[in-house]
């Protein structure tokens, strides 16, 4: 007979999620409670050998442009042409169109902790290129679809405030929450925004988020570490932030709300080597505690975190180039205008650099990366091509 593992009525799983700085330590503890049930050593042996043999998201990356989707323009020659005019003369007269529009900077997932989170970008547009800029405060750990109710209420808005129409510009999760604010309110927005840039965002979705969130008790206990991890970012924040990018919830979401043909949009993906050198890149940061009242400052090795990552999706995915958290493939919507950005570059784009003090040769990484003339010429590239 195969023994059977007897487990108590009901089985508490206690651990603590903790937050250090210097300055102080934060601890939030996450329960979670499994119904009674007898499981046979045979039957335990089985769901071990599924959860490490299971195929995962090979055949999901990339579905978006697999299906019956319009083929995208790349014009990924005219960016860099425009890039590197714009690094010798960013103020030359080719910036005359970009004042007729209104621009709004969309945040991705739990950027709510981090004021230096598109400011530097924010600060370029109004104050060195005089356009008329503002950042959407959206609740960053919240789903895509409440999300995009409070994007489209802040577009009505800025286009009352300034009459022009408005440019959004989306970072990761911001990207993909933006297009589904054009997806879902068109007929409304449609005379109102100009067009979208998405920035390295999952529009397909994303093969951590999959992964994490996969059948199961591991995603079971993933689900509850991701929704007290969001919550603390931001009390207002849920595990839904994280599902929504899965590629279920993705394609259940353009199902039932498919991307209209004529919304302008440009889809800008990159690709970091586990190797490369941009790996010892440091980046400024700010954590934001007590309701943000206090701010501790932040010097991460995100270079680092960006190349595990991505050499976790090429060892499990060979083949997918990402940026440490979504794949080129995921990162296209179909029929849009796509830059293909050819350096290293980890799922950053929008967030300071610290200019580099090591004394270690191997240790050096590439120059900072002006991310402001990036967002600059992409907005060029949509304008002129859309």
């Amino acid at each position: 007979m195969d023994p059977y593992i007897w487990l108590e009525k009901m089985v508490t799983l206690k651990g603590k999620w903790v937050n250090k700085t210097e300055s102080q330590g934060v601890e939030a503890e996450a329960t979670v409670e499994v119904p009674a049930h007898s499981l046979s050593l045979k039957t335990v042996k089985k769901k071990l050998g599924e959860l490490i043999h299971r195929k995962g998201s090979v055949s999901d990356i990339g579905w978006v442009m697999n299906i019956d989707g319009d083929p995208v323009q790349d014009e990924t020659e005219l960016f860099y042409s425009i890039w590197d005019t714009l690094k010798i003369e960013p103020f030359g007269s080719g910036n005359v169109p970009l004042l007729g529009f209104s621009y709004l900077l969309v945040p991705g997932l739990f950027t709510n902790s981090y004021p230096t989170y598109f400011r530097e970008i924010l600060a370029y547009f109004k104050d060195v290129l005089c356009l008329q800029c503002e950042f959407a405060n959206i609740n960053t750990e919240g789903s895509v679809k409440s999300n995009a109710a409070v994007i489209r209420d802040i577009v009505l808005s800025q286009y009352e405030q300034f009459g022009k129409k408005v440019v959004l510009l989306g970072h990761s999760k911001g990207g993909t929450d933006a297009a589904a604010a054009c997806a879902m309110y068109w007929p409304e927005l449609k005379d109102k925004v100009r067009g979208l840039l998405m920035l390295q965002a999952p529009y397909g979705g994303t093969p951590l988020a999959a992964d994490l969130l996969s059948e199961g008790q591991f995603g079971v206990l993933n689900s509850l570490l991701l929704g007290k991890l969001a919550s603390f970012s931001n009390p207002n924040g849920t595990v839904d932030a994280v599902r929504d990018l899965t590629y279920k919830n993705r394609r259940d979401f353009l199902k039932e709300y498919p991307m209209p043909r004529d919304v302008p949009i440009l889809c800008l993906h990159s690709n970091f080597p586990p190797d490369s050198k941009a790996r010892f890149k440091k980046y400024m940061l700010k954590e934001n505690f007590l309701n943000g009242r206090l701010e501790v400052p932040l010097e991460m090795q995100l270079g680092k975190q960006m190349a595990y990552m991505s050499k976790y999706i090429l060892s499990r995915y060979p083949g997918a180039e990402s940026d440490g958290l979504v794949t080129r493939k995921d990162a296209v919507v179909p029929g849009s205008v796509v830059v293909e950005f050819k350096e290293d570059l980890g799922h950053t784009l929008v967030i300071p650099e610290v200019i580099h003090d090591s004394q270690n040769s191997e240790e050096v990484p590439p120059p900072p990366l002006n991310a402001s003339l990036v967002c600059h010429a992409c907005v060029m590239v949509l304008l002129s091509t859309r």
